[in-house]
């Protein structure tokens, strides 16, 4: 099997994903904030504690794409870039057997190869990170 966003294999955008972006997806998501009560008549704060819940995170993640020339690579690029811009992305890591549920946010960062590969940071939002599959 093979990565996949939307269900689509990265390779038909020319499109992998970089190994370093595998920290990213592994950094536990944080917690909400507990319930506080900082009551004038009391000492202190009186924080509840009880039934603590995952909250979203954004994580970036760097792909890598390529094409044979440069009017194959600009096809593939576009194409990728359309599909980020359908908002909702579904990106399964097949190293990991694990789908995320992510929302497009923006790209952090673009380079450059000579106009037939670029590298991209592109930054998503893990609404409920316990919604994986």
């Amino acid at each position: 099997m093979a990565n996949k966003i939307n269900n689509k294999d990265l390779s038909y955008f020319g499109a992998s994903i970089l190994v370093s972006s595998y920290a990213s997806l592994l950094t536990p998501s944080p917690l909400k904030a507990f319930v506080e009560n900082a009551d004038r008549s009391q000492p202190g704060t009186q924080v509840l504690v009880t039934n603590p819940q995952i909250d979203e995170r954004d994580v970036t993640i760097t792909f890598l794409i390529k094409g044979e020339d440069q009017a194959d690579f600009l096809s593939k690029y576009n194409s990728f870039i359309t599909e980020l811009y359908k908002g909702s992305i579904l990106l399964y890591i097949d190293d990991l057997s694990t789908t995320y549920h992510l929302l497009y946010s923006n790209v952090t960062q673009y380079d450059n190869y000579v106009l037939t590969a670029c590298k991209l940071a592109v930054k998503f939002r893990e609404p409920n990170p316990a919604n994986r599959t």
